[in-house]
């Protein structure tokens, strides 16, 4: 029996959008519109990024994910929630 195991870095990848979007819309996205959910002085990383590292993880289908400099427990809830 094979374990597979799965580490990714994640630093600043998960900062907070300043308004609330439902998880349902964020496919909806693009770059530029998630940027304007941001905080002035904080800018989001790419929505692409978040939405790249969803597909590698599905693509590669670890047994186990682990992720480094998360920064919070919020965005990580976020990501499972959508599977």
């Amino acid at each position: 029996m094979k374990l597979k195991l799965m580490t990714y870095n994640i630093q600043d990848l998960f900062l907070q959008p300043a308004l609330p979007i439902k998880l349902e819309y964020l496919h909806t996205l693009c770059d530029e519109h998630w940027a304007m959910l941001g905080e002035a002085d904080q800018a989001l990383e790419p929505l692409s990024k978040l939405k790249a590292l969803e597909q590698i993880i599905l693509n590669e289908d670890p047994d186990s994910v682990s992720l480094c400099e998360v920064g919070g427990l919020t965005a990580p809830r976020q990501l499972r929630s959508r599977h």
